[in-house]
């Protein structure tokens, strides 16, 4: 005999907290007239071979303790069972049990988290419930639309320019924003510089709808646009759903990566309310109110009651009272968690449940139905003090060393205060290092090496404990020394105190690229900086705008020219001449061609920017990337200009990959010179060895080995035209020449050609006339040097006494790769910043001038250089640069850098231990360093 049902009434009568108005009757509803929903045998977990029955058409809450098997029931089993056979789901596995009676009452599953809606800034409210869509269909009606032929997806922010045919920016892709990683530092996201944050081009702005662009109705909040978009009543429609789930402030097009649980869950509220009920729809929420204000938990109760007056089921597992009380039925699991659980423990109305002696949800129901909100809000308030009788003792504010014997201790016993200084002295041998070091900071290092895992300990090795007998109220320990910390040549002032590591974050994010050897800006240009750029050429401007194209494969230039004449394009550019596709072109098809499509021909006029744009879009599409705006009067001359959405150099026409952190490293193999392998010097002649006379010219007795030079020697007319091609007259004293004139001298020219000039020309030479026209190649002094020791032990031992260390022939001592020096901020390459004193550093840094975008990103940045470059400053090393080796460093240099690093790292609660910190300071050093410690001690550590 089938057990009879309960009979349900939907009542209000007693619950504290009103139920939002339903739509449904609430007339009992006779046995056997409701539908349930039956799960028979459920044994997942802990569950104990279990059947429960829920009405459908209802709002039902499982409770229970935690673990007591609520959602093994709700998402292991009922979910999973659903998803399979109502939406089609595969790959699932629902959990044991045996059937499910009653899914034929339902139609489809919805489980509605507090999930992010989305993981890209491009995922926002807007279009997550598809309004946007609507939106977009909107615009292409427009009459300025449909002159243009802009379809839907010339306004998603998600559709590429070009063929695809959106019209986002594609400076930024659409994001509005670019995100720049800062390494070791939060991300940051800076808005675009092309499009202003406004996501598209300039073109698809000018589409309006009541005075409002795509961007503007992004930037709406929801009451907004409900306002702007009220004569269209079905985006009117779609809005109000997020009305009525409380998020009128929310914009729009706000990034769903910025929202909370809760409002990404009213979020898949709004959306299935957007959708058509079919009243037979079974929603699950696990414990939706969690992180929610009260005021938004009512607003969340209002719609999951909505969902139930249209017919469907709403199936919410909650801990949350205020939800549990306004619930038609509620099934408790319990009554213990873990194995003490998965029973059914009492199920009904929340009146029943509060009436069961065995239901801890019960007992609390019991306590918040029969008490009001005056009875709630005068119970007495628990503090600490009431509770544990006493307030809490104050922490130790002292270390306490009870029987130290290290060394030649004798059993002392010492209390140190916290959050001071304590100076510890004595003469030499009376056991101040034992103590200080050997005891304090070695049972400070020794306890954080125990508190680490084995795994790490195995690589560490074990730490001989101290000899003493406790150590009481120890703080994290670090012993400063003077001494220099590390022996890599590689090591330097800059690294040391990580002032370099934010320099190379600087240089990366806002630094401007230059090409190494033309000595020119270089960077990506997007389509809307193209059309600024040739907007600003000048009104009335006739320009022709050219795309480069070449064959493929096998394909002949005739070919070329049939396949773009059928493409509809009427003219082509052939090694700077315009020709006609209408007629046959003979041109040497053995030869390489220049060869540019003539995409259009404009006048700079702000009436024609719209065909301007398009042109350049499609010029960069068909020449991938590249395209060129030529005079048309002036065809082929320099005048002239290439754009190129790739990042390379305009003049010289190479290419060069995006900079990283890392490229600016010269302790890894990405940044560092190859040459010298990041140490910025290699072994070749010392200046001074070669140039013995600098008061003298070249060939008056400077270079050691030329000695003085008659005009008639050979060796006269190669230096007189070597002096010419480096840019200096050749009896010019060699301490008048410039630096770069110099190195250029000793280090060669690399692969240029020098040729000596003729007779009669300059000063005569019988030498220069037998040699002229003769073409030579300049290696220089060092790589000369340097070739010989290599190759010969021979040359090896004579030139022993010319072979130094002198800066790399390649990186000239940056250390660095070229393209890496080359790039510039506030004017100035990082290498060029790492050498200055730095006291100059400081004012460097404290007096850059960086636009709205740049100075956004280097905030926190510069922050920290100038906050740690003051201090090395303050303490006396103003003279040292950033460049300086660490191992050069004198003991008191070595630790004044140490401190500035602790000091920069803004550690508190931490124990320092210093060891005569004064040898080797001047007075004046004195006070500045104690300053320093002062400041170290302020910020809440035991010196």
């Amino acid at each position: 005999m089938a057990k009879k049902k309960p009979t349900i009434k939907r009542k209000k009568a007693k619950r504290k907290v009103k139920r939002a108005k339903r739509l449904a009757t609430t007339v009992p509803i006779e046995d056997g007239a409701l539908p349930w929903l039956t799960v028979v045998g459920a044994k997942q977990n802990n569950l104990r071979n279990v059947t429960v029955e829920l009405p459908l058409g209802r709002f039902v809450c499982v409770t229970g303790v935690s673990g007591s098997g609520k959602s093994s029931l709700v998402n292991d089993i009922i979910r999973e069972v659903l998803a399979r056979d109502l939406n089609g789901a595969t790959k699932i596995r629902p959990g044991k049990h045996e059937r499910i009676d009653g899914i034929e009452h339902l139609d489809k599953v919805i489980d509605i988290d507090q999930s992010a809606i989305g993981r890209t800034p491009r995922s926002n409210p807007a279009t997550y419930i598809k309004v946007f869509d609507e939106i977009r269909t909107l615009y292409t009606k427009l009459p300025d639309a449909k002159v243009r032929g802009y379809k839907p997806g010339r306004f998603s922010f998600n559709v590429k320019t070009g063929k695809p045919g959106g019209g986002r920016c594609e400076a930024c892709e659409g994001n509005g924003s670019h995100k720049i990683e800062m390494d070791f530092l939060a991300d940051i996201w800076s808005p675009c510089p092309v499009c202003e944050g406004r996501r598209f081009s300039h073109e698809t702005l000018q589409i309006l709808f009541k005075g409002k662009s795509i961007t503007d109705v992004l930037r709406m909040d929801v009451q907004e646009a409900l306002e702007h978009f009220e004569s269209v009543p079905k985006i009117a429609g779609m809005l109000r759903t997020l009305h009525d789930v409380g998020l009128d402030y929310l914009k729009l097009g706000q990034s769903s990566t910025t929202l909370s649980g809760g409002e990404a869950q009213r979020i898949k509220l709004a959306r299935e309310l957007v959708k058509r009920p079919t009243g037979r729809t079974l929603y699950i929420l696990d414990e939706p109110t969690t992180g929610l204000h009260f005021a938004d938990i009512k607003r969340l109760l209002s719609v999951l009651h909505g969902f139930v007056d249209a017919g469907n089921t709403v199936l919410v597992i909650e801990h949350n009272l205020d939800v549990v009380k306004t619930a038609d039925w509620v099934i408790d699991l319990g009554p213990e968690g873990g194995s003490g659980g998965g029973r059914i423990v009492a199920t009904g109305t929340p009146e029943k449940i509060a009436k069961s002696k065995r239901s801890f949800t019960g007992q609390s129901l019991r306590e918040v139905l029969s008490v009001g909100p005056k009875d709630r809000g005068s119970q007495k308030t628990i503090t600490p003090a009431t509770r544990n009788g006493r307030s809490k003792t104050r922490e130790k504010d002292r270390i306490t060393v009870v029987g130290a014997r290290q060394h030649n201790l004798k059993d002392i016993s010492v209390e140190v205060p916290r959050g001071k200084t304590t100076v510890c002295s004595g003469p030499s041998g009376s056991g101040k290092s034992s103590f200080a070091i050997d005891t304090v900071y070695a049972e400070g290092q020794r306890r954080y090496v125990e508190s680490l895992s084995s795994y790490a300990r195995q690589f560490l090795g074990r730490l001989q404990p101290p000899k003493v007998d406790h150590v009481y109220g120890l703080s994290p320990s670090i012993c400063i020394e003077q001494k220099n910390t590390s022996k890599s040549p590689r090591s330097t002032v800059g690294t040391v105190t990580e002032i370099y590591d934010y320099m190379r974050v600087l240089w990366a994010r806002v630094g401007q690229p230059h090409c190494p050897k033309c000595k020119i800006p270089i960077g990506t240009q997007t389509a809307d900086e193209i059309v600024e750029r040739i907007m600003a050429n000048g009104t009335s401007s006739r320009l022709m705008l050219l795309a480069p194209v070449s064959t493929t494969g096998q394909e002949s230039y005739a070919h070329l020219f049939e396949r773009e004449r059928a493409n509809g394009y009427a003219r082509v550019r052939v090694d700077g001449a315009v020709l006609s596709l209408g007629e046959p072109i003979k041109i040497d098809a053995k030869r390489r061609h220049t060869v540019e499509l003539v995409v259009d021909r404009v006048v700079v006029k702000a009436s024609q920017r719209a065909r301007i744009a398009e042109s350049v879009e499609q010029s960069l599409a068909v020449g991938r990337g590249v395209m060129i705006a030529a005079p048309v009067e002036v065809e082929g001359s320099a005048e002239e200009i290439r754009f190129s959405q790739h990042r390379s150099c305009e003049s010289c026409g190479k290419g060069f990959d995006e900079l990283t952190p890392h490229h600016f490293s010269f302790n890894t193999r990405v940044g560092w010179c190859e040459s010298c392998d990041g140490l910025g010097v290699q072994q070749g002649a010392s200046p001074a060895a070669i140039i013995t006379r600098p008061t003298r010219s070249i060939v008056g007795g400077a270079v050691a080995a030329w000695g003085t030079l008659g005009k008639s020697a050979k060796l006269y007319a190669l230096a007189d035209a070597l002096a010419r091609h480096i840019g200096f007259d050749v009896l010019t004293p060699w301490r008048d020449l410039s630096e770069t004139q110099q190195l250029a001298f000793l280090q060669g020219c690399g692969e240029d050609w020098i040729e000596v000039a003729p007779a009669g020309r300059g000063r005569k030479s019988s030498a220069a006339g037998s040699m002229a026209g003769m073409q030579f190649k300049w290696r220089g002094f060092f790589p000369a040097i340097d070739r010989a020791t290599r190759t010969s032990w021979q040359y090896r031992k004579r030139l022993e006494n010319l072979v130094t260390e002198v800066p790399c022939e390649r990186c000239r001592g940056s250390r660095l790769q070229p393209a890496a020096v080359a790039t510039r901020v506030g004017g100035k390459t990082i290498h060029e910043v790492c050498t200055m004193p730095l006291g100059e550093t400081l004012v460097w840094f404290e007096s850059i001038k960086l636009d709205a975008r740049r100075r956004k990103i280097a905030g926190e940045l510069l922050h920290e250089i100038v906050s740690r470059t003051r201090f090395l400053v303050d303490v006396g090393l103003d003279y040292v640069s950033l460049h300086r080796t660490a191992a050069t460093l004198s003991g008191g240099e070595a630790q004044r850098i140490q401190l500035a690093s602790q000091i920069g790292s803004g550690l508190t609660g931490v124990l320092y231990v210093l060891d005569e910190p004064t040898i080797g300071l001047h007075p004046r050093d004195n006070g500045r360093l104690i300053r320093a410690l002062r400041h170290l001690r302020d910020l809440g550590n035991t010196l």
